[in-house]
């Protein structure tokens, strides 16, 4: 089945799912022919069959069967620059990962790069995003906004905001920014892996000198 109809399919299902819910607990019409079947259940094991298809369908399909399954499901979401994706990268998205069911990665934009670290990344934010969505970790790999930081964690609502060890940068008073927004995240700030070797500034491309 092609995968646009399966995220429909999975739409439709977590409709269906929600519908049967209200008229059984609401009204308790048709609960012995209704209820013995999970249907939501359904819809997850579809939406996990998208998370682990190709990027190139899950990206135009994942956040559509999120919306409906949300409610079963508890998303996270972490930033970075992800410049030359390295070992202590990955540990972070595993990390990151483990402490939900999917992962939303927001990808700094060049031009934020350069106003918070003065330069160019050595990879352009196109690269940099083709192998975030390449990990096997990362459910949803996004543009971060050059503008206002938050509007993409309003735009999505995670559950669990994950930060790395060393990750100051826009975190100033984060918690009180979020709640004004009305989200109430959780926030961790997750473990390094080997900063001193795996570490951008340190592992980052320079050009010969002749």
């Amino acid at each position: 089945m092609h995968l646009s109809a399966l995220s429909l399919l999975a739409a439709f299902l977590g409709c269906f799912s929600f519908l049967c819910h209200l008229l059984v607990t609401s009204f308790g019409y048709g609960a012995s022919h209704i209820a013995h079947f999970d249907f939501r259940k359904l819809s997850l094991k579809i939406f996990r069959f998208l998370r682990s298809s190709p990027k190139i369908f899950r990206r135009n399909t994942m956040i559509y069967v999120r919306v409906f399954v949300h409610s079963s499901m508890t998303t996270v979401m972490c930033f970075g620059t992800f410049d030359v994706l390295h070992e202590g990268h990955k540990f972070f998205l595993q990390q990151a990962k483990q402490q939900g069911d999917s992962l939303i990665v927001v990808l700094a934009r060049d031009k934020t790069v350069v106003q918070v670290k003065g330069r160019m990344p050595t990879q352009p934010e196109q690269q940099r995003l083709a192998c975030l969505q390449q990990h096997h970790s990362v459910d949803l790999a996004v543009l971060g906004n050059p503008g206002d930081k938050l509007q993409i964690v309003l735009a999505h609502k995670p559950d669990v905001l994950c930060l790395g060890y060393d990750q100051m940068i826009f975190t100033d008073r984060l918690q009180e920014k979020l709640a004004a927004l009305g989200l109430r995240p959780k926030i961790i700030r997750l473990p390094a892996y080997a900063p001193e070797k795996y570490k951008s500034s340190k592992l980052r491309i320079r050009p010969k000198v002749k």
